[in-house]
């Protein structure tokens, strides 16, 4: 009886442990579709994740995952590049959408 109980809870438990994120999820994926674009928040000073070269262009791994997933969701991608202890606030406050940096 205890462990068919403690199994129930725990199915219980992992399932709205996995159904929650997917919510927030859906919501944010919303908002990106809507506005057409994916805000993504990096430093632009962490190579080889992510760097600014001279003329000013993001590069690297951060970038062409963010990229990528800009395409796969059919919408164009910004970067808004700050100090490395601004990123997880803007993304809370909704200025960004997620953050690359190395993160």
């Amino acid at each position: 009886m205890k462990k068919s109980l403690l199994a129930i809870l725990l199915i219980i438990g992992l399932t709205l442990h996995v159904s929650a994120p997917v919510a927030f999820a859906g919501a944010a994926l919303e908002r990106i579709t809507k506005r057409g674009a994916l805000v993504v928040g990096l430093t632009g000073k962490q190579p080889p994740m992510n760097a600014t070269t001279r003329e000013g262009e993001l590069i690297g791994l951060d970038v062409d995952l963010a990229k990528a997933m800009a395409e796969a969701l059919g919408v164009e991608v910004k970067f808004e590049v700050m100090s490395f202890a601004d990123l997880l606030p803007a993304m809370e406050n909704g200025k960004i959408d997620i953050v690359v940096s190395g993160m």
